[in-house]
């Protein structure tokens, strides 16, 4: 599944990330000048934005830069890939940063080529996303209707519409209707809606990103169009959400709708 939508990669400057500057596009490298660059950065980038950071440990150090931690802790909807030169670390530093939260590992010793390099980035796109989506799925969608529905969420994170998502699959909106009604899913377009709601709320879990900053991460024209969305899919102010769990109230209420779904194929 390719997106051709730019896709911003926000580094550090490293010696040893010098394939991924001459990245292809849809990539657009942007290296910062320091941590507090990228910290100020962060909240503004778009949800199909990827932060690369080389955290191979200097001299006989086994750790990796504090900020890191922060930046995973403060951002987790931010897809962070962790560059090393996994040969030289300890193993437990590779399954500590999966564990609490890196989206990927890009491996500096044997992806060295911007080719590879892409391949490991377009992996990792969005993944913190895909991850939580699938992990608040209950248990009734079949394989079909979860693969349709991590197509919709990589298509939100890139501001996509159903016609993208159709695209992600190379057939016309029409065979994705029809997929989706098999599936038990919501019609295409009601699909793509519901997965920017959950992105919307998604990241509105994260204290330093404002409503409005939110709202145009996700594709709404202004903070008012996504304050309707969330009260016509959830009943709900954003203000309000914010304050309760956002995302697993909105996934409460997307697996209601699914469920709805499901009802109404069953009783054709």
């Amino acid at each position: 599944m390719h997106s051709t939508r730019k896709i911003r990669i926000a580094a550090l400057p490293s010696v040893r990330l010098a394939p991924v500057s001459a990245l292809p596009q849809p990539y657009s490298v942007e290296f910062k000048a320091d941590w507090a660059e990228l910290m100020t950065e962060v909240p503004q980038l778009p949800p199909s934005a990827i932060v690369l950071l080389d955290c191979t440990p200097e001299g006989r150090s086994e750790r990796v830069p504090a900020r890191m931690w922060e930046l995973l802790l403060e951002f987790p909807s931010v897809a962070i890939v962790a560059a090393l030169d996994v040969p030289s670390v300890a193993p437990e530093l590779v399954g500590q940063l999966l564990s609490r939260g890196v989206a990927d590992i890009l491996d500096l010793s044997l992806e060295d080529t911007p080719a590879l390099a892409e391949q490991r980035l377009r992996e990792a796109h969005a993944r913190p996303f895909k991850r939580s989506i699938e992990g608040g799925l209950d248990r009734y969608p079949s394989a079909r209707a979860r693969t349709i529905i991590r197509a919709a969420a990589h298509v939100a994170a890139t501001g996509g519409s159903a016609a993208e998502l159709a695209a992600q699959f190379n057939v016309v909106p029409e065979t994705v209707g029809d997929w989706c009604a098999a599936a038990a899913l919501p019609p295409p377009r009601r699909l793509q809606a519901w997965m920017r709601v959950l992105l919307a709320a998604f990241l509105l879990q994260e204290p330093p990103r404002a409503i409005s900053a939110v709202a145009i991460a996700c594709g709404y024209t202004t903070d008012r169009a996504l304050r309707r969305a969330f009260n016509r899919f959830l009943g709900i102010d954003a203000r309000t959400l914010r304050g309760q769990g956002a995302f697993q109230m909105a996934m409460r209420e997307f697996n209601r709708d699914l469920s709805g779904c499901r009802d109404k194929r069953n009783t054709k």
